[in-house]
């Protein structure tokens, strides 16, 4: 697919989707995660809790118990328009700095992610090992909708176990 979005406004995309925790609102992040999908012809799996809040996976290559975890978090703390120079959900770009909450923590890292899925599409035929992509809600309160309710869900805990993860730090 060689007319995907390119990580930056990949970004941009997921710095205007507002989920400032509380509330969250991680389904709305959720939903656009699972249309980039859907355009890679790759399918995906969204748990959603409480109406608002929502996990997405979403896997590609051979489901192996060698598989690649890639663990990413939907909410960002919140953000007062008034401590910000620019506005903190309009992804603003000037000198060639991008302004907005989630830029580093941590809406870059599933931008980048999603790219990497576009990429992976590409070769997944040549794929040793599958890679599982996990993004989460709630992080940033104590994931009570995010990683510790995803982990409940029948068979979660068993796939995502003794695998090699990459998430932030």
């Amino acid at each position: 697919m060689n007319s995907h979005k390119n990580s930056i406004e990949i970004l941009q995309d997921l710095i205007r989707i507002d989920t400032q925790n509380p509330p969250g609102n991680e389904l709305v992040a959720a939903k656009y995660i699972e249309k980039y999908c859907d355009q890679l012809g790759l399918s995906s799996r969204i748990y959603t809790y409480d109406g608002n809040r929502g996990n997405i996976i979403v896997r590609i290559g051979p489901q192996t118990d060698k598989n690649l975890v890639i663990i990413g978090h939907l909410d960002v703390v919140k953000a007062s328009k008034e401590d910000w120079k620019h506005d903190p959900f309009a992804a603003t770009i000037v000198d060639g700095m991008m302004y907005g909450r989630g830029t580093l923590d941590m809406k870059y890292f599933i931008a980048t992610s999603l790219e990497l899925m576009a990429h992976l599409v590409q070769i997944e035929k040549s794929l040793t090992r599958g890679v599982t992509f996990v993004f989460t809600a709630d992080e940033e309160k104590g994931s009570s909708f995010g990683m510790k309710r995803l982990l409940s869900e029948e068979g979660i805990r068993e796939e995502l176990s003794n695998k090699i993860v990459l998430n932030e730090g």
